[in-house]
């Protein structure tokens, strides 16, 4: 497992440190990169992992043939991580317009888990974990689908198609 990453580490900087790339984009594909590799190791399910790590192998190889913006995570991927910001460090610097930050994903729930101080975890298809923070029964099972949307302050909410909702935050 941390052989497959490692190797997979090693491969983004070769590619990175390959000719003719200019040194702010591959700073920017090496934070991307970094970024997607503990993404990934943050998985617990191993076929969630290795299916992790081959997107983004596959987004590297992509990279090395189309420029250093092909492995940035997608907007989807970065949903509800570091405040809810969706800019890497080398997008903050694009202009708003060039900037994508989703409102709002959907996603199918594949399982949900008690936490032992109270509350769930909440593993969806995409490989996100959520925890639901407010005490509600959402009545949630594996298959369900769910929608998370953006609130106030930084702040997630997701909803059920029944109706229900409660305040999540975004922990992988």
């Amino acid at each position: 497992m941390y052989a497959a990453a490692r190797a997979l580490a090693i491969l983004g900087v070769l590619v990175m440190c390959s000719p003719g790339s200019r040194a702010a984009d591959a700073s920017a594909a090496a934070d991307a990169a970094t970024a997607g590799l503990l993404t990934c190791a943050a998985l617990r399910n191993d076929a969630e992992r290795l299916a992790c790590y081959d997107r983004l192998a596959a987004r590297i190889a992509a990279g090395a043939d189309a420029g250093s913006d092909a492995i940035a995570p997608s907007a989807e991927e970065m949903f509800g991580l570091s405040g809810g910001s969706a800019a890497s460090p080398a997008e903050r610097t694009k202009s708003p317009v060039e900037r994508v930050e989703l409102e709002e994903i959907t996603a199918r729930v594949v399982s949900v888990k008690p936490l032992r101080h109270g509350g769930w975890l909440l593993e969806f298809d995409n490989g996100q974990a959520w925890q639901q923070l407010e005490d509600r029964s959402l009545l949630l099972e594996p298959g369900d689908a769910v929608k998370i949307s953006r609130g106030a302050l930084g702040s997630f909410r997701l909803s059920t198609p029944s109706g229900r909702s409660a305040r999540v935050r975004r922990v992988r």
